[in-house]
């Protein structure tokens, strides 16, 4: 038998017998080791680059150098190094003397090793910036809603009397949401007008980020195509269900650390992130709050003290898409018409749109679309291009297959750290409609141009210049060419703020002037006044006061007085927000022309077999349980927002939906005998609808028992209590434990006796019992 036969065949008996006997596997690998101009193998406490890993493993010294086997190292680095060389002969090892890894110091007397190691070889840590959202989400509520804004309109002086009211109808039913909303006005001395403005029904899913609408729906256009009012079906990918997922690309901001390090990330100067990193390469990514150009600064301070900073530039845009998402829509249907005057008007003519978004890379996403209709077919291609730090380039083209003419649209934009400059430009052929044109019968504009630039000087001020051009082939009513060149300043300074303006409409030759005081009191109000100028007419002025409690619940009072049109105006507001509704009050006067008006907004809901009266439902509510307790007060995200009915409820209108709610209770004022395990909950809502907050606070009417053994004697104490929901107590001196009531019936197990305490009366006070040891039951004394 050869020298390596030798070796794999000790090598086999240490892998089958090293978990019976470690001193044999010893032996075994010494003599492999000796047989290989080694010595014997020997746990050692790894140091990496000079940082105490934490780790014993076996390593192996030839006159060559360490080795160690290859699991070992993996379980040291998280990867094995593909330069490394393995040790001949014995192919489980590798050595340990590359320009990668090498031994930098062997301490023989400590039985220590340090080992120098490059970052590289470490695996890469990511630290994802985004906060996600919890996996558990909670259940939505089956409920119904109805929201409503009375509004009135009186015209003292010519006895004028409008009303009117708006109303939405909203129901919830697992994860389908029903929404109608309607308008209705009447004038004094007419009958009542009613118009329906839209209804739908709207399933949704949270784990594609999907929805499903039948009924009326606005279809999705690309860049510079417009949106249509129909009635049908729509399918769309919709992110926004996700508010925190990050859609555009973001870079990774990365570097590494020999040893482990705390992190700190800077972005354009200001703190985002600080965390803690292990040795090796680590990267940010998903940086919320990135756009525009910037510099991302990562300082480093390891466990020595040493501190790296690096400094990495970048450019992000909002307008691509991450590389491998997608978004899309598909929309069939028939056009509304008459929206806000007729109810069911729609027209005899299908109409399709179909829209669709790629992210090919972290710098281009393409997209195309289709519009259809009787008599007319709309072809779209468009991309957005990120010109590395430059930054992005935006194209699309339309062609009308039709009439054979085609719209191009090109436009640049570029943030920087103090300025954003925004370009774009549309051509049109004489002719060419799109789809909203062509249903509308109103011609698109020959020629659309907009240039921004908007730079922010710090203490300085910002300041922003705007040109806007228009233009068609043939002029008409609803096509008026216009031309307009604006520039607007401000800056703000401790409560203060000016805003000044100035417009020029070059087509009709005339320009307005405009500057803006306002000054925040605190709660003493704010103040505002403003003085306007304009081409051949005489100067107007504006001054304006309002005071009150900015909080959930409180109210607004304003006044408002203007002078230099033909009539002077005056008026007076007040707005209250209380816990059921928000009212609105006001009277004005206008050249002796008295006004009254005023609106009430109010909601009504049904849900959990109760019915509440609460403000309006903008997106989704809340109820709150605390037991049965009364006038506990709630908080909504560390705000007071209202206190608990007699019945332990609280219902929260305004709650966001796809985000986390943060929602608690003071339990200061509850009785000593609740149970209360948590004092505050965050859940996320599923779109529309109502989520329960249950905090599960029950009443513990206190148990004292004094529990004695067959001979009368305390039990011994330590005695365990085990009751009959599954919660154990053990027993003090005397024979005393504590329970609460609603744990009894309990069962006493002890090499005393085995026995049951029953459940007493039901009292409100603290019960006191003392019970004997006497089976099957405890005989209760007292």
């Amino acid at each position: 038998m050869n020298l390596r036969t030798t070796r794999l065949f000790l090598l086999a008996i240490v892998k089958k017998y090293v978990s019976q006997s470690k001193q044999l596997a010893y032996v075994i690998v010494g003599l492999m080791a000796l047989s290989g101009n080694a010595q014997e193998p020997r746990y050692l406490d790894v140091f990496l680059n000079d940082w105490n890993s934490g780790q014993s493993l076996m390593f192996f010294q030839y006159e060559q150098g360490f080795a160690i086997e290859g699991d070992s190292l993996i379980s040291l680095l998280g990867q094995l190094p593909e330069t490394i060389r393995r040790v001949d002969n014995a192919p489980h090892l590798v050595w340990l003397n590359s320009t990668e890894i090498f031994v930098a110091d062997y301490n023989e007397s400590t039985q220590q090793i340090n080992l120098t190691v490059q970052p590289k070889l470490f695996r890469l840590t990511q630290k994802d910036s985004t906060r996600s959202i919890p996996e558990s989400r909670a259940q939505m509520l089956n409920s119904a809603w109805i929201n409503t804004d009375t509004f009135i309109d009186w015209q003292t002086n010519q006895d004028e009397l409008i009303g009117g009211a708006q109303v939405s109808l909203n129901a919830r039913v697992s994860d389908l949401q029903f929404n109608s909303q309607h308008v209705a006005q009447r004038l004094q001395g007419e009958s009542l007008n009613s118009v329906r403005l839209s209804s739908s029904v709207t399933w949704e899913s949270y784990d594609q980020l999907t929805q499903l609408i039948v009924g009326d729906s606005i279809s999705a256009g690309g860049n510079t195509s417009r949106s249509l009012r129909f009635g049908g079906v729509q399918y769309r990918k919709n992110y926004s269900l996700r508010p925190n997922l990050i859609t555009f690309p973001t870079p990774a901001f990365g570097a590494s650390s020999e040893v482990p390090s705390v992190v700190d990330l800077y972005i354009n100067g200001l703190r985002s992130t600080t965390t803690d990193v292990g040795p090796g390469p680590f990267e940010f990514v998903n940086t919320p709050y990135v756009s525009g150009a910037g510099t991302a600064t990562i300082v480093s301070r390891d466990i020595f003290g040493r501190q790296v900073v690096i400094n990495q530039p970048f450019y992000v845009t909002p307008q691509l898409l991450r590389s491998g998402f997608s978004d899309y829509a598909l929309s069939f249907g028939y056009g509304r018409e008459d929206f806000g005057q007729s109810s069911f008007a729609y027209s005899n003519e299908a109409i399709f749109s179909g829209s669709y978004r790629h992210g090919v890379s972290s710098m281009l996403t393409l997209g195309g679309g289709l519009d259809w209709t009787s008599g007319y077919a709309g072809w779209r291609g468009e991309a957005q291009v990120r010109l590395g730090l430059l930054g992005a380039l935006t194209s699309e083209v339309i062609f009308d297959s039709e009439s054979h003419k085609k719209q191009w649209q090109v436009g640049y934009d570029y943030q920087g750290e103090w300025f954003r400059l925004n370009l774009s430009n549309t051509l049109a052929d004489q002719g060419f409609n799109d789809l909203v044109g062509y249903y509308s019968q109103i011609d698109t504009p020959s020629r659309q141009t907009n240039a921004s630039l908007s730079v922010n000087a710090a203490h300085l001020g910002s300041l922003s210049l705007a040109y806007i051009e228009r233009s068609y082939a043939h002029s008409g009513r609803f096509r008026q060419d216009s031309q307009f060149v604006s520039a607007s300043y401000s800056r703000s300074w401790g409560r203060g703020n000016v805003f000044a303006n100035l417009t020029r409409d070059v087509t009709l030759d005339s320009w307005t002037a405009s500057i803006n005081f306002s000054y925040n009191f605190g709660e003493s109000g704010i103040a505002v006044a403003s003085h306007q100028v304009e081409k051949d007419q005489p100067s107007y002025r504006q001054y304006r006061y309002s005071f009150g409690n900015r909080g959930y619940q409180g109210y607004q009072v304003e006044a408002l007085a203007s002078q230099g049109r033909k009539d002077d105006f005056a008026q007076l507001s007040s707005e209250w927000r209380l816990e059921q509704s928000i009212g609105k009050l006001g009277v004005n006067n206008t050249g002796g022309d008295s006004r009254v008006f005023g609106s009430f907004q109010t909601a009504w809901v049904y849900s959990q077999n109760s019915f509440w009266n609460t403000r309006p439902i903008e997106q989704a509510f809340a109820i709150v349980k605390v037991g049965e307790y009364a006038d506990v007060p709630v908080r909504f995200s560390h705000r007071e927002i209202g206190k608990t009915d007699q019945n332990g409820l609280l219902l929260i209108p305004n709650v966001l939906s796809g985000l986390e709610n943060h929602i608690s209770f003071d339990p200061s004022g509850l009785p000593v005998n609740s149970g209360v395990e948590k004092t505050s909950l965050s859940k996320v809502p599923e779109g529309r609808g109502g989520i329960l907050y249950d905090f599960n606070v029950v009443s513990h009417t206190p148990v004292y028992l004094t529990v004695l053994n067959t001979s009368g004697e305390f039990i011994a104490p330590g005695t365990l209590l085990t009751s009959s929901t599954g919660r154990q107590y053990y027993v003090g001196w005397d024979g005393e434990a504590y329970v609460p009531y609603a744990d009894l019936p309990m069962h006493l197990s002890s090499p005393e006796c085995e026995l049951s305490i029953p459940r007493a009366e039901s009292r409100d006070e603290i019960v006191k019992l003392t019970v004997k040891c006497q089976q099957p039951d405890a005989e209760i004394v007292q």
